[in-house]
């Protein structure tokens, strides 16, 4: 096979995530239609309510899984981009013409590629700051006492605390 299913991401044999990108983009438009009522020019939700409605409700399936596909193309993440952009114009009740720019300050809502690394960033740090794995294999037995340097502090992911 070229392509497999795990727990909802879709991997491909090249990691490329352009299935992945395709039915999350899918999803996300029925989900779209299902919540239209609520975004739509016509509905009495504040922006405000609209813009919590889209970052509880639909960020989230747009991305679910991100630290596995975070460092797919700059190609993919823009198909992703275009489609918060949707979004966004939803909220803000704002014309195709409204610069992106200013969709993003008005909202102050990051750049899904920004949010997805923020994400992985996270996920990453709060995993390896916790693995016991992690722990046994540099010789730390305390994460705040230290018995040594330890060796993962190199990796750009862990900040040790002061």
């Amino acid at each position: 096979k070229n392509a497999v299913k795990y727990l909802g991401i879709n991997i491909d044999s090249r990691l490329r995530f352009h299935l992945h990108t395709k039915n999350t983009i899918n999803k996300t438009f029925i989900a779209l239609q299902k919540t239209y009522t609520l975004l739509s020019r016509k509905s009495v939700l504040s922006p405000t309510n609209k813009l919590i409605l889209y970052k509880q409700i639909i960020r989230p399936v747009i991305t679910y899984g991100a630290p596995i596909w975070c460092s797919m193309s700059n190609t993919q993440f823009a198909r992703l981009q275009r489609l918060q952009n949707i979004f966004l114009r939803y909220v803000t009740s704002s014309s195709r013409f409204e610069r992106v720019e200013a969709l993003h300050d008005m909202t102050d809502t990051p750049y899904i590629k920004d949010y997805v690394r923020e994400l992985a960033d996270k996920f990453y740090r709060q995993k390896m700051q916790n693995s016991t794995l992690t722990e046994n294999l540099t010789g730390v037995r305390d994460i705040h006492h230290p018995i040594h340097h330890p060796l993962y502090s190199k990796l750009p992911l862990y900040h040790e605390p002061p």
